[in-house]
């Protein structure tokens, strides 16, 4: 097992509000994710697939077909979602998923989508709602931390390091 994944099915579904079936033949069907498996055949996904599942429940439940969204990257799925630029009601999200941890999925892909286009106010708009509807130090260790994991802040681009224009909204919040 590595530590990127490490997540079982029965976790993944409360975490994102799917049912093992309805994880396993989008799995087989659809080939939404790949999880790794153990040598006794156990399914062990990572957070980025959880993320992902996450996203694929939220566009279904807004309408669209699985067959049609199953192979979108993550950028199409939140502007299909509704989160061009900015995240939706952080309450709304939270309540409706009843999950801490499927709302804080659904907030690093979110910032994630943001850092990949260089859309700074679409990450300060989030970051910002993340750190309303979070205490501060599920915020920090739940949100922040695998974010820059999550990004891979060694990385540098004409625009900066990730961790710069990440951490250059953090004192802001």
């Amino acid at each position: 097992m590595t530590d990127e994944h490490k997540h079982g099915i029965k976790t993944v579904a409360i975490q994102t509000g799917l049912t093992q079936f309805t994880i396993r033949a989008w799995e087989k069907r659809y080939n939404v994710v790949t999880p790794l498996r153990t040598e006794t055949n156990r399914r062990l996904y990572s957070d980025a697939e959880i993320s992902r599942l996450t996203l694929l429940r939220l566009a279904t439940k807004a309408g669209h077909g699985i067959g049609r969204i199953a192979n979108l990257p993550t950028e199409e799925l939140l502007e299909l979602i509704g989160t061009e630029g900015t995240i939706a009601q952080p309450p709304a999200i939270a309540k409706e998923d009843g999950s801490q941890k499927t709302s804080l999925h659904f907030y690093i892909a979110s910032c994630i989508a943001a850092v990949k286009r260089y859309e700074a106010q679409a990450l300060e708009s989030t970051l910002f709602a993340a750190s309303a509807a979070f205490s501060q130090p599920v915020f920090l260790e739940k949100l922040i931390v695998p974010l820059m994991r999550e990004i891979d802040c060694t990385r540098t681009s004409r625009h900066g390091s990730c961790s710069d224009i990440v951490g250059q909204y953090l004192p802001r919040i």
